[in-house]
């Protein structure tokens, strides 16, 4: 599923990303896990993450990159999950995508996994969660 192009990406956004990063993107003083985070930031909405296009991306084997993370006490998949967590609550609050979008965006194979997932995150399923948010953006009149 992560080799295929999404056809839901955000061009803009990808491009903005692409742009950010220059070069080789990234500042002497970043770490490993600072570099995977924002490789994954731009690679995770185009449906082109994997820990071996990131450690491709860094010019590494997915081995030594995994070594790199481990000493920096964090793992490909905690560092995924967290980049995952922020722009779930971003698209599923803010925006008018769908949630089978937000899902393809994400990563997840259907929007079914993608609730699961959500639901074990934020103890809230997410059209709960965007009910619940765009109720409390609504401002309450009294006549």
């Amino acid at each position: 599923d992560f080799a295929s192009e999404n056809r839901l990406s955000d061009q803009v956004a990808a491009d903005y990303i692409r742009s950010y990063l220059g070069g080789d993107g990234f500042a002497s003083s970043d770490t490993a896990r600072d570099r995977v985070r924002r490789l994954i930031w731009g690679l995770l909405p185009g449906g082109r993450c994997s820990v071996e296009r990131i450690a491709s991306h860094l010019s590494m084997d997915r081995r030594t990159l995994h070594r790199h993370l481990t000493k920096q006490e964090t793992s490909f998949s905690e560092l995924l999950d967290g980049v995952r967590r922020e722009l779930a609550a971003r698209y599923v609050t803010h925006g008018n995508r769908s949630l089978t979008e937000i899902a393809e965006l994400l990563g997840f194979a259907s929007v079914s996994d993608f609730s699961h997932w959500f639901t074990r995150r934020f103890d809230s399923s997410p059209s709960v969660w965007r009910r619940r948010r765009h109720l409390a953006e609504i401002p309450v009149t009294t006549a």
